[in-house]
């Protein structure tokens, strides 16, 4: 599967997470088009064309953006096999420049999808942990078509598997038993369990499963002996939060088709590394305090994150 691909480096899979969650954006397919893909100039053109003078994604501060933003990156920009980075490339230093123009505060009491709905912006992120968020999103967005775009990278579908609760699993070369590890491993994989945590489980059947439980109707039968169906779930989930004006029935099976496609759309993952997200925070301070130039930021990322990368290749 693509969202298991995402994981491997040099064409292995040395770990790989119990359950997992889509994170990326969300926009008025008349505006951002219909494909999940696009490149960082492709949304500065959009974003200039439909919302000049207010650049940034709907519901997010600069900071916030920013590490979002590099958590699911950062890994484009470097080679483990070689140690190699590329964080002093024209295009990171094109996404620090474009990190400078996102708002530095942001109204908390305003939802991020209300951005969206109004015009103000062309993209708000969204996580999705099941396919009940796509349907509270149909709900919201009514006959308005939307598409989930990813993040803008170069070539790539963009939407990434970020981490929920569920560890990130591997065995290691130091394992003294390997049958034993990888039975263990495997049982956490399996379809009886993979359901039972917060977010998608990584196990096709148990995903098969989960899903299933969303497109089973909730009914009873009146007085009348007329069968009755009623809502599967009170509170839609929209920015994460319960939206108690929100009522589902019953997921149909075109959207429990959309969320697979969007599954099988899942080419990055969302990096896990604090260190390396916490240099590039550190150095972007003084660039947004205008006391660095993007470059200069660019430069001094690389430095610090190869000397890092240097030190933990293998």
């Amino acid at each position: 599967a693509p969202y298991i691909r995402a994981f491997e480096r040099g064409g292995a899979l040395y770990q790989a997470l119990m359950s997992f969650a889509l994170d990326g954006f969300i926009g008025k397919s008349d505006i951002v088009g219909t494909e999940h893909g696009w490149t960082l100039d492709e949304m500065l053109a959009l974003q200039a064309q439909y919302a000049p003078g207010a650049p940034g994604m709907g519901g997010l501060s600069r900071d916030a953006a920013a590490g979002r933003y590099i958590d699911c990156i950062y890994t484009e920009f470097i080679d483990w096999e070689t140690g190699e980075c590329s964080f002093d490339s024209d295009e990171f230093v094109k996404i620090i420049d474009y990190l400078a123009t996102l708002d530095e505060s942001i109204d908390d009491d305003k939802r991020r999808v209300t951005y969206l709905l109004d015009g103000e912006k062309i993209i708000s992120p969204i996580t999705w942990h099941n396919v009940i968020h796509l349907m509270s999103y149909d709900v919201v967005f009514g006959n308005i078509k939307y598409t989930i775009k990813g993040y803008p990278t170069n070539g790539k579908n963009g939407i990434a598997c970020s981490y929920t609760n569920s560890p990130a699993l591997g065995i290691t070369t130091a394992c003294t038993d390997p049958e034993g590890a990888w039975s263990f491993v495997r049982t956490l994989f399996s379809e009886y369990i993979g359901d039972s945590g917060i977010g998608l489980p990584t196990c096709k059947k148990a995903l098969d499963v989960f899903n299933a439980k969303w497109m089973t109707e909730n009914t009873w039968i009146n007085e009348d002996g007329e069968e009755v169906v009623e809502w599967k779930f009170v509170g839609g989930l929209v920015d994460n939060e319960i939206d108690p004006n929100i009522m589902l029935y019953a997921a149909t099976q075109e959207q429990v088709d959309r969320f697979y496609e969007l599954i099988d759309a899942c080419d990055l993952v969302w990096g896990k590394d604090d260190t390396i997200t916490d240099i590039a925070k550190e150095e972007l301070g003084p660039f947004f305090a205008g006391n660095r130039t993007a470059r200069e930021t660019a430069n001094m990322i690389q430095s610090r994150v190869r000397i890092y990368v240097s030190e933990h290749i293998r």
